[in-house]
């Protein structure tokens, strides 16, 4: 089962529910339940937020989040500029400013946005 918080509110969704979060809302979506959950998600726009998942998931895959499938910090400001928002914490002005100097530390240390062994290949979105 999916579970939701939206602006605040916390809901769960069952099989062929559909769920609508307006831009710009703050919200998470987490597996309440015990068995595998699936979802469709729509973006529009979707932006980079397919190399957002690739990179998230494969980090978790690989063992390199927390319990909550959050990355270290210096990772999850390598992943900012891409996320544009999509990241969990604080109001996304702050992220912004604070991320941009922590992106900086953290690429210096190696992290990325993207990973070729997350996401393949070399097309798709790139930091420059």
């Amino acid at each position: 089962m999916l579970s939701f918080k939206i602006d605040g509110r916390a809901r769960s969704a069952t099989r062929d529910d559909v769920v609508v979060i307006p831009p710009g809302t703050r919200h998470q979506w987490w597996n309440s339940g015990d068995e595998i959950a699936r979802a469709t998600l729509v973006l529009r726009p979707a932006m980079k937020f397919e190399t957002v998942m690739e990179t998230m998931f494969g980090l978790a895959r690989d063992g390199k989040t927390n319990p909550r499938g959050i990355p270290n910090l210096l990772q999850v400001a390598a992943l900012a500029p891409f996320a544009d928002g999509y990241l969990p914490g604080p109001p996304i002005v702050e992220q912004r400013i604070v991320f941009r100097v922590l992106g900086v530390v953290g690429r210096r240390f190696g992290y990325r946005a993207r990973y070729e062994r997350y996401s393949g290949g070399t097309s798709g979105p790139h930091l420059l």
